[in-house]
């Protein structure tokens, strides 16, 4: 038994070639604004990632706790500073600006506890009597 060939010919009208290709490079376009949209992504999560190991290293050599919680609440305020200047999506702008306002009540009250939780010098410099 001899096997069966099939040839296929497709043939367009020249209009439709001409739309298929343009439809075929509108596709490409948008495929390569996606592949640069993705480096610049994998390029910030680099900084980003590059900034709070920096952050870190900070915080680690602060020499005391209140240094510390200082360090690592400027550090989170200026980093989602940052990470909002170049952001388009309005919603990742909303996260960032929760995000700001979190790190701002935390700051609050970590300041209040501090101030609430520091005795007050006497006013005699020091010594106490009686």
């Amino acid at each position: 038994m001899e096997p069966i060939i099939v040839h296929v010919y497709h043939h367009f009208s020249p209009g439709l070639a001409d739309v298929a290709n343009t439809k075929l490079d509108q596709i490409l376009s948008r495929l390569t604004a996606i592949q640069a949209t993705q480096r610049q992504e994998l390029v910030m999560d680099a900084a980003t990632q590059a900034s709070i190991d920096n952050l870190l290293a900070k915080v680690t050599e602060s020499s005391s706790t209140e240094d510390s919680i200082e360090t690592l609440l400027t550090g989170l305020s200026a980093a989602i500073a940052d990470l909002k200047k170049n952001q388009t999506d309005p919603a990742v702008g909303a996260a960032l600006d929760a995000a700001a306002a979190l790190v701002s009540g935390v700051t609050a009250r970590a300041q209040a506890a501090v101030v609430a939780n520091t005795p007050v010098a006497p006013a005699d410099g020091g010594t106490r009597r009686g």
